[in-house]
């Protein structure tokens, strides 16, 4: 359907808003429509609901819509917007299904990894606590160790310290002889 031709119909519902107008109303305000295409285009009307059909023969604006045309300066602006409140739906759609897409694909990836990321973790869960059991008992070992050792490095020092006694007293005896 050609928008101005429509536009140029709903203008004369518009002017007689809320008055209901018949075919032979339309025809008689000059519209340049011829009656075949106005007929195409009062159905066209009808089915987008733009026009009430109350009788057979008598149409009239759908207030509903009829202000959103009042909002939109004229048939052609409306349809225009309904045009980008489609486009704009269209591609939400179309952003909303990739995203879909991509979360399902994620969580097939997800799925398939998650045992051997698991059990990954667990295994090195076990070797970090055995490690760490192994350190603790190093450090006691060592701290035990350290406790032990310390009487023997004393026990030497006193050795030695005796040893050199005797030394000396043995250098002294000898000297008392000669």
């Amino acid at each position: 359907m050609d928008i101005d031709m429509l536009d140029v119909l709903v203008n004369v519902f518009r002017r007689d808003y809320p008055i209901s107008l018949r075919i032979r109303d339309i025809q008689r305000a000059r519209t340049g429509i011829p009656p075949i295409m106005l007929e195409k285009a009062l159905t066209f009307l009808v089915s987008e609901k733009i026009l009430i059909c109350p009788d057979k023969d008598s149409y009239e604006l759908n207030p509903d819509i009829y202000r959103d045309i009042e909002a939109h300066y004229g048939y052609g602006n409306y349809i225009r917007s309904l045009q980008e409140e489609k486009k704009k739906k269209q591609d939400y759609n179309d952003i909303s299904f990739e995203k879909l897409n991509n979360d399902a694909k994620i969580a097939r990836w997800q799925t398939k990894t998650f045992w051997p990321v698991f059990i990954f973790g667990i295994i090195g869960g076990v070797f970090g606590v055995i490690s760490f059991i192994m350190q603790v008992s190093e450090n006691k070992e060592t701290k035990q160790g350290q406790q032990v050792n310390q009487p023997t490095i004393k026990s030497k020092a006193d050795s030695t310290e005796i040893i050199k006694a005797k030394k000396s007293l043995e250098v002294k005896d000898e000297k008392a002889i000669l």
